[in-house]
């Protein structure tokens, strides 16, 4: 099972991710553009994980509590790779995410998952392999948000030759 820890969206919020994704489109000779049912913020990927392990990763993860808090989409901003690039909603500075970031690294680490050990940068993925007409720099947008009150152990996989995620265990706040 391929699994990570993610933010999932409110129907508001995503809807306004959505709008930026046509922005996007509208300029795009091509891209890669994220399902709507799709769109998250990810905390920690997991990668390839037995199912065997997942009761101690779900004790883990609920171990690891936390306080609601706001979270912010304040730009868009891109990657720049070979086939196109990645755009992203890139989001305010948060406290309250990156802490909960840290501790569901420290706790899924302490069961024996090797985590990825690249510098965490939060973003929301619209768009990959995108080829623009012209690039609509700079993009200023209004920002838009919502109040995290869970996070989600998501599953990865391919269903019917799409990319589909699947929420298998969510921790609220305060519990």
């Amino acid at each position: 099972m391929r699994l990570f820890t993610a933010i999932n969206f409110s129907q508001s919020m995503r809807q306004s991710l959505m709008e930026l994704q046509v922005k996007l489109q509208r300029q795009a000779l091509r891209g890669n553009f994220s399902r709507p049912e799709n769109l998250h913020l990810t905390l920690v990927f997991l990668g390839e994980c037995r199912a065997g392990g997942l009761g101690e990763i779900k004790t883990a993860l609920t171990n690891c509590l936390f306080e609601p808090f706001a979270l912010l989409v304040d730009g868009v901003s891109r990657f720049s790779g070979r086939k196109g690039d990645t755009w992203i909603a890139d989001l305010a500075d948060c406290p309250g995410l990156v802490d909960l970031q840290h501790r569901q690294v420290k706790a899924l680490a302490s069961i024996g998952l090797e985590l990825e050990r690249r510098r965490y940068r939060p973003h929301i993925t619209l768009a990959r392999e995108v080829v623009l007409e012209s690039v609509p720099w700079p993009w200023l947008i209004e920002p838009f948000g919502q109040i995290v009150e869970s996070v989600e152990l998501m599953i990865s996989e391919r269903k019917d030759g799409r990319l589909t995620y699947t929420s298998i265990h969510q921790v609220e706040a305060g519990s």
